[in-house]
């Protein structure tokens, strides 16, 4: 300094700039002592020290890879995986939350095994992967095909999500077979009997999801309906929680009278299933005995 009132001169400190994510960062710049001067003891310093906070400008970036779809199976469980990668560097390291979320598929209805509140840790080197593995469960219930995904969500501080979700789709491989059965041959009765009750089994041999409806026909072979038996064209409803094989009874009456005739017959067909919401309707196998 010339000694001049009001007299200043610029402290300069050159700030090296990085690609980490960090934490704003402070220094200092303190004044020393005087020096070269016989007045030395009369001079004083003001304001020091003084700081300089370096803003972090960098950027750090989680995703989550693709989901997938797959056949559920029959038993057991099948696990899948999705990777989640760090894009760049953050100083001491990074987190983020992960969990299942629902759609058709659920973990109540044992579609998965769920879970929520999870938490994977990175050391913080850019490139850095983990990895989340959810376990399917398999069934013989048969359904549409189903939805859930794996989420990651609250980022560490100054890290961003680029992409949060991997959806799957859980591809149903099941069937069910309807089978009828009851093929019979009983006296018809007189006039004065009234009705006699024929009986025919339906049973289907895996849960349906929801449950469905089928439709049967009566048709005449030989005997004529409405004087030899009473026509019965209905629908049966089969529900989703009944103990198996899940079984419905078709109950066709036949018409006593005094002719002499031959023997006569009709029939039971099985019509189409309804009401499987997205089920895939080749799922239902229908078979006549």
């Amino acid at each position: 300094f010339a000694g001049n009132a009001g007299e200043s001169k610029t402290i300069s400190v050159d700030v090296t700039g990085d690609l980490v994510v960090e934490p704003d960062e402070t220094f200092t710049v303190s004044l020393g002592a005087f020096s070269n001067s016989d007045l030395t003891a009369a001079l004083r310093t003001a304001g020091t020290p003084q700081t300089g906070t370096i803003e972090n400008d960098d950027v750090a970036t989680l995703s989550i890879s693709d989901g997938t779809t797959m056949l559920e199976t029959d038993s057991g469980i099948t696990p899948v995986t999705v990777i989640v990668t760090l894009s760049g560097e953050v100083q001491d390291g990074a987190s983020v939350t992960y969990a299942t979320t629902s759609d058709t598929a659920s973990a109540a209805d044992g579609d998965f095994n769920g879970f929520g509140g999870q938490t994977l840790m990175f050391a913080g080197n850019d490139g850095e992967t983990q990895t989340i593995t959810v376990e399917l469960r398999g069934d013989t219930k048969v359904e549409a095909d189903e939805m859930f995904a794996i989420e990651i969500r609250e980022p560490s501080a100054g890290v961003t999500i680029t992409k949060a979700a991997a959806p799957f789709t859980i591809l149903n491989d099941d069937t069910t077979t309807i089978m009828i059965s009851g093929n019979q041959s009983a006296d018809e009765g007189d006039l004065l009997d009234g009705t006699t009750p024929f009986e025919f089994t339906v049973t289907a041999s895996e849960r349906v999801q929801g449950g469905f409806d089928l439709s049967y026909l009566t048709n005449d072979g030989t005997a004529t309906a409405g004087s030899d038996y009473n026509d019965n064209d209905r629908t049966l409803s089969f529900p989703e929680f009944a103990a198996l094989p899940l079984t419905e009874t078709i109950e066709v009456d036949v018409i006593g009278d005094n002719a002499v005739e031959a023997d006569e017959t009709f029939e039971v067909v099985l019509g189409a299933v309804s009401n499987i919401g997205d089920i895939d309707p080749n799922a239902f196998i229908i078979e006549m005995t």
